[in-house]
């Protein structure tokens, strides 16, 4: 009867257990889905997208898609099941003992059932609840990184599509100029007033510029995938992207440093993990003290059932957990060394960004200050010597060249200077006020 108890009590600790169930991955049905998302998006009213995605519009698709930032949310989620799950009591074990009486074969032997508990006294399991909760606020921290990162990347890499765009379009234009130009050049060439070697020149311009314009309409093109992917959209997918090459309203340099140190992402994180270091270490010191092991034995022996209660205590002699605590202060030290060597490396990153921004910053002032306005000038002085009658189609030539080139080189840097913008902010990190731009704030 007594064993039939025994039994009854260790099927109900084992109807505790979690069970399995296999959830196998259907990419075909996964595919669906993510053809559909784009109307999922708007059956949700998350976005209107029917009008097009604007930049700030994409940065939230991708907080919401992008595949990288849903693999580190799915990691969060496990950090978040193993603190759930740590510093629990340890489960209590039931033993069993039989023994037979050797100097008596004819007495019956001696059956004894243990269930032993142990009751947590040195404040381990405290430090590991402390330790996990310090787990999870480090994944969370890299969650929070990775979402800040991928904003930012995906905001430099729309100008560049801006950027691309925006030179196609330009492209076009100047050659559909070559191309009205050269009907007047034909027509002067009917006439013998220019020969063959100039008018194939702009011919071999215009071929040029084609090309050119081919080129970018496949930076374009990619650049549009590349975008759409980090949305976490299908390349086919219906979607009008609205270029915007906008510049983000940074903080003064004077302030910058100051908003690095409490506001860089990649430092909180590595904060993050250095109090986890900190709390393992807390968990490996208490788990040198001793936890109390208790509970009641039910003994038969020689027919007499009896009940006693058994008392049970590590003695830390020999050990003391002294490996897991020096491993624990090396990593802590390790830590350590990782924290003060991230704020140097982003302390000289911020200033490459800052470099670079500048740099870019002389670049388009120079060009729209003095090199716009001398062509544009030069432009009309070669214009009027033409209704003079003194034509000159090498040094117009020349002269397109160098004009469709400079209002190209204006785009670039434009769109240069606003990537450079989004990085100098990406070293930052997340501020108050991240756009004057309305929907940005929406």
């Amino acid at each position: 009867m007594n064993l039939r108890r025994s039994a009854a009590i260790l099927s109900i600790a084992l109807s505790g257990c979690v069970g399995y169930e296999e959830r196998p991955v259907d990419l075909l049905q996964y595919e669906q889905l993510f053809a559909e998302r784009p109307a999922a998006v708007q059956r949700a009213g998350t976005l209107v997208v029917e009008d097009g995605v604007s930049r700030g519009e994409a940065e939230v698709l991708a907080l919401l898609f992008d595949p990288e930032l849903r693999r580190r949310r799915a990691a969060l989620v496990a950090s978040l099941g193993i603190a759930e799950n740590t510093g629990k009591w340890v489960d209590p074990q039931l033993g069993f003992e039989v023994g037979q009486q050797t100097a008596d074969v004819a007495r019956p032997g001696t059956i004894d059932v243990r269930l032993v508990f142990t009751v947590p006294l040195s404040g381990r399991l405290e430090a590991e609840r402390a330790a996990a909760e310090a787990g999870v606020e480090a994944a969370l921290r890299e969650v929070l990184a990775a979402e800040w990162h991928a904003r930012m990347q995906l905001r430099a890499r729309w100008c560049e599509w801006s950027r691309a765009v925006e030179q196609l379009a330009l492209q076009q234009e100047l050659i559909a100029e070559l191309e009205q130009k050269l009907q007047r050049l034909a027509l002067l060439r009917s006439r013998g007033e220019i020969d063959a070697v100039e008018l194939g020149n702009w011919e071999l311009l215009l071929v040029q510029q084609r090309l050119q314009a081919s080129s970018l309409s496949r930076e374009c093109a990619g650049l549009e995938v590349e975008l759409r992917q980090r949305m976490g959209f299908t390349p086919e997918a219906v979607l009008q992207l609205l270029p915007d090459a906008s510049l983000t309203e940074l903080p003064a340099t004077t302030e910058r440093l100051a908003l690095l140190e409490v506001r860089n992402v990649d430092l909180a994180t590595q904060r993050a993990s250095y109090a986890v270091r900190e709390r393992e270490l807390l968990a490996a010191v208490r788990a040198q003290y001793p936890d109390l092991q208790l509970g009641p034995i039910f003994q038969m022996n020689s027919g007499i059932d009896a009940w006693l209660a058994g008392l049970w205590i590590p003695l830390p002699i020999f050990s003391g957990n002294d490996l897991g605590i020096a491993e624990a202060i090396g990593a802590r030290e390790e830590a350590r060394a990782e924290l003060e060597g991230r704020w140097e490396q982003e302390r000289h990153a911020l200033r490459r960004a800052e470099l670079d921004l500048e740099a870019t910053q002389r670049d388009r002032a120079l060009v729209e200050s003095e090199w716009l306005p001398r062509l544009a000038e030069q432009r009309e002085r070669l214009a009027k010597r033409s209704a003079r009658g003194a034509l000159d189609p090498l040094l117009e030539l020349d002269l397109q060249m160098a004009l469709g080139t400079a209002r190209l080189r204006v785009l670039e840097l434009r769109a240069a200077e606003a990537a450079a913008t989004a990085r100098v902010l990406e070293q930052i990190g997340p501020i108050e006020r991240l756009d004057s731009n309305t929907e940005e704030r929406n």
